[in-house]
């Protein structure tokens, strides 16, 4: 567990997972814990990539328009934590992964209610310290290191966490929006065709025939499946595409690239 930090690294919140239920993908990364994940599409090429920010039913379409609607949408999984993998040329690696943010104190004894931002949560009570930093802290390289005295999963949405040192309710009051993370490197692999959020963020997606469409700016979590949203030259305005195996062909975290079919009334 580093304690040492990269001032070039970013963090990532939202050990989620995205991506198309089975696309074909060609990253050779593991997923880790970040919340969102999503899965490749179904009945595509073998890939493997960590899940995000990856392995799940988490697969969100984007655009709801009549060409999507006769696709066979899945619906994708949510997910825990981040891939392994390194990406060389793509998105940049984050050196820690949000997965909570403290919303305020629990209690008089200096416990912390805190808003679960992983799909793994039961990782809580297995963690022995998390970092924390205040919120919007992209380029942060002072994440404080705290050791845990107890982790209590309160319900689906909430933990209670209580840190060495801290008995006093007045001590965690100013830790209110502080986010809970963990080296990128102790996140929870995802299962093949799993991505992480954060892992598809960034990625530059070509058409099949090489034509630049832009690059992901967002990852929308929607019931049917997730949907990427694309900004790039080939469109004034943002090209939504829906995280689906018919329009997601192939995703390599290695080159930090996706291939994607620009099906008629995507653009």
């Amino acid at each position: 567990m580093p304690d040492n930090k990269k001032p070039g690294n970013r963090n990532f919140s939202g050990p989620r997972r995205s991506g198309p239920d089975r696309a074909g993908s060609n990253s050779n990364s593991s997923g880790s814990n970040p919340r969102a994940r999503t899965k490749r599409p179904n009945n595509a090429g073998p890939t493997r990539g960590p899940s995000s920010q990856a392995a799940s039913s988490n697969n969100r379409p984007g655009n709801r328009n009549q060409a999507q609607s006769d696709l066979n949408l899945e619906t994708p999984l949510v997910e825990d934590e981040h891939q392994e993998g390194v990406s060389l040329t793509g998105p940049e690696q984050p050196e820690y992964v949000t997965i909570a943010q403290i919303s305020a104190p629990f209690g008089l004894r200096g416990a912390v209610k805190a808003n679960i931002r992983t799909d793994f949560p039961d990782r809580f009570e297995r963690l022995e310290a998390v970092y924390i930093a205040p919120p919007g802290a992209a380029n942060i390289v002072n994440w404080e290191r705290k050791q845990l005295l107890s982790a209590k999963i309160q319900n689906e949405k909430v933990v209670v966490l209580r840190f060495e040192g801290m008995t006093k309710v007045e001590q965690v009051e100013s830790l209110r929006g502080y986010n809970v993370a963990v080296p990128y490197a102790e996140t929870v692999p995802l299962p093949e065709g799993e991505y992480y959020i954060f892992q598809i963020i960034g990625l530059e997606v070509y058409s099949a025939e090489g034509v630049f469409v832009g690059k992901v700016v967002n990852v929308e979590q929607m019931p049917a499946n997730d949907v990427y949203t694309v900004r790039g030259p080939l469109s004034k305005n943002d090209v939504l595409i829906p995280a689906i195996k018919d329009v997601v062909k192939n995703i390599d975290l290695d080159t930090g690239r996706m291939t994607i079919e620009l099906l008629e009334g995507l653009v």
